[in-house]
């Protein structure tokens, strides 16, 4: 699936279009209303002062292609950004209020027991293997958030199964996690598994290899930029994190010598301690091998 893109169609107008294929491919009833608010939902999440990087451009290149899942899933995966959005974006309060709580002056994940035990957060809490005892900031789990988000606007058009598909997809776009000992797409291949059982999914192995097979090529697509071998284009691109990661940076008028210097050194730590195999991920030999080196 491809929708062209011109200079004269908005964002909020494609963004439109591929909730209106992704739904229309998975045969979910939703009417023009109900796009129209999904679609100002998801606008209002990625067009916040902050979202320099993490935009509607951004989640527009990732939502295109044949897969309406993975298309749900760019839409959704950074609708939730606490830090850079400095608390939640408009109209996202209403359908996550349940599962927040403010400790100390700060915005807090209700405890993973409650989440666990919460109709509407169970499934999500254990895909995303969830296990803190006690609140912790909202601003550490902004892809859980997302997903949750997610949940909660299409419960009433997707089937538990395939919300369960997107949540996959949104948790393995949590980025530069993997190590020798620890393999994230083997992880979410267990707890899907779990969840089947538990929910009831009648998902095959196959079934649930091909969901952790989609969600890992969704959150390689998220971070592709890694992979440009124009050193230009790519500090282009990643150059837009820096105000994102330190506000003082949004406004040139403001920001000091200092904040700037900071914000360099930051970004410098960040690139030189980031090893490339934790980069990119592959689940049961997809991607192949070779195409994995070759990014790396």
């Amino acid at each position: 699936m491809s929708f062209a893109t011109h200079s004269a169609t908005s964002i909020q107008q494609r963004c439109r279009d591929w909730l209106t294929w992704a739904l229309g491919a998975l045969k979910a009833e939703a009417s023009p209303a109900t796009i129209d608010h999904l679609n100002a939902l998801i606008g209002a999440t990625v067009t916040g002062q902050g979202r320099l990087f993490h935009n509607g451009e951004h989640i527009l290149r990732l939502a295109e292609g044949d897969d309406p899942i993975s298309t749900l899933a760019a839409l959704f995966h950074d609708a939730v950004y606490v830090q850079v959005d400095w608390g939640l974006a408009t109209g996202v309060q209403t359908y996550l209020t349940p599962f927040l709580c403010w400790t100390n002056g700060t915005l807090c994940l209700r405890p993973a027991p409650e989440l666990l035990h919460h109709p509407e957060s169970a499934c999500t809490t254990l895909l995303f293997g969830l296990e803190h005892p006690a609140p912790v900031p909202a601003e550490k789990f902004n892809e859980f958030l997302s997903a949750l988000l997610a949940t909660q606007c299409l419960k009433g058009l997707l089937s538990p199964r395939l919300l369960a598909e997107l949540v996959v997809a949104i948790e393995a776009s949590i980025p530069f996690r993997a190590t020798a000992a620890f393999v994230p797409s083997e992880q979410l291949f267990e707890r899907l598994s779990q969840a089947n059982e538990r929910f009831g999914f009648a998902m095959t192995s196959d079934d649930i290899e091909l969901a952790i097979h989609r969600a890992v090529a969704f959150a390689n697509r998220d971070v592709g930029d890694f992979s440009i071998a124009d050193p230009v284009i790519f500090l282009d691109q990643t150059w837009r994190l820096l105000p994102e990661f330190t506000p003082a940076l949004r406004h040139p008028e403001l920001y000091s010598i200092q904040d700037y210097r900071s914000a360099l050194r930051s970004m410098e730590g960040f690139l030189n301690q980031l090893d490339a195999g934790q980069i990119f991920q592959q689940f049961r030999q997809l991607p192949n091998p070779l195409t994995c080196q070759a990014w790396w």
